[in-house]
């Protein structure tokens, strides 16, 4: 069996290529840019002329691009992202010869693509957007086909994969605009300057369809991925029955009831026991209080506990602190439970919690050694403020804000 994760940008498909890598040790994960058997993106299809053309052409990084290469037939596949050099012309050379973004005919396109599934004979791997993203996009923004010849040659592709065993796992996204917004703080640089959106941009209001349609912006944008999603869907229902299983990652938040304060607090000591027992915090950690104090906290005017939900289960809980005096709003405690971790749901909770309270102002302290917890609120847009409280000889407190 193999398996094809796809869905639109921002949806989870690495984290959920990841999460299947662990469950399933003995498949091979693929992910985008990586050399695959059935997918082109981010690398070059050179005949073997031009690959030894680029050889002699940085004889500074051939042992790089000799690396990264695999050859198929009567062409060289280039995995030239993967090469590491400072000379940008590098990369701005050899991403002319990959085959999306109308750098060959149609007519060639089709058959390389045809070609690359009909040959392929593996099992046991893990794909990152090979089946539809790329091919589609392609196809929409820069072919400018139509739904239906899109679903038409899709068909095709059912052909050449007929006999192989295969099951598509797609990420419906429920909040378009949401994952944009994730995805475009994920892809900054450490100063927060973001770095896809203004390519992604650029990209989308510059190609063939834009210019035919007139479109351009983000609203245009968001506008072009849901409808990319709805033909996505259409393709697996149309194409391939019986073979595709449609997954929503999206969270919603809950108000937690005086009544459900137990549970809360059950799901509080649970999630945090193994911090209590690596870190020993027994006068501060959420896993060593008693129902008393949760009782106490939601009955404080400027406190609102929420239960994330996901997968049609509470999966955590978020409470948070708006005291309405111009004080910065606080997230404290969040947490979401062991078997539920890893899926990005703390994230897509705290901007949820924006989306209520607004996406500024906002404090919050997580525990120093937890690298996790560091990298989800930098990627969030949070930044230290410089206080540092030590607790014990085995943690210390870290302070941050987001103005």
């Amino acid at each position: 069996m193999n398996y094809f994760v796809e869905g639109l940008q921002g949806s989870g498909k690495t984290t959920l290529v990841g999460q299947l890598s662990e469950n399933f040790p003995k498949y091979t994960a693929i992910r985008e840019g990586e050399y695959s058997p059935v997918e082109l993106a981010w690398c070059a299809y050179l005949t073997k002329e031009v690959y030894e053309e680029k050889l002699l052409k940085y004889p500074e990084l051939r042992d790089q691009i000799e690396e990264k290469t695999h050859f198929e037939d009567d062409h060289v596949i280039v995995c030239y992202t993967k090469v590491r050099t400072e000379n940008r012309s590098f990369y701005q050379d050899l991403e002319q010869y990959e085959i999306y973004n109308n750098r060959v005919s149609f007519d060639e396109f089709k058959k390389i693509i045809l070609t690359r599934f009909s040959n392929w004979n593996g099992d046991g791997n893990i794909f990152e957007c090979s089946l539809l993203q790329n091919i589609v996009e392609d196809m929409m923004l820069f072919r400018v086909c139509t739904d239906d010849e899109i679903i038409a040659f899709y068909k095709d592709v059912r052909k050449a994969l007929e006999g192989k065993k295969f099951h598509i796992m797609y990420l419906k996204a429920e909040d378009i605009r949401g994952n944009l917004q994730v995805i475009r703080k994920e892809r900054s640089d450490e100063n927060g300057n973001e770095i896809w959106f203004p390519l992604m941009m650029q990209f989308f209001d510059n190609c063939p369809y834009s210019k035919a349609k007139g479109t351009s912006g983000e609203e245009d944008l968001i506008a072009h991925f849901a409808h990319r999603q709805e033909l996505e869907l259409r393709i697996l229902e149309e194409v391939f029955p019986g073979q595709y299983s449609v997954l929503r990652r999206g969270v919603k938040l809950v108000p937690v009831k005086k009544e459900d304060l137990e549970t809360v607090w059950k799901m509080q000591v649970e999630a945090f026991s193994g911090l209590l027992e690596k870190y020993q915090d027994f006068d501060m950690s959420p896993g060593a209080e008693k129902l008393d104090k949760i009782e106490a906290r939601f009955n404080q005017p400027w406190t609102s506990y929420y239960f994330i939900v996901a997968e049609n289960k509470n999966v955590g809980v978020i409470r948070v602190v708006d005291k309405k005096d111009g004080s910065r709003k606080r997230i404290s405690p969040i947490w979401i439970m062991e078997e539920f971790r890893g899926k990005g749901y703390a994230q897509q909770a705290i901007l949820e919690v924006e989306k209520i309270y607004g996406p500024e102002n906002w404090s919050l302290d997580t525990i120093l050694q937890e690298k996790g917890n560091l990298h989800l609120y930098e990627k969030l847009g949070y930044h230290q403020t410089g206080r540092i409280e030590h607790i014990n000889e085995r943690m210390d407190i870290v302070f941050y804000e987001k103005n």
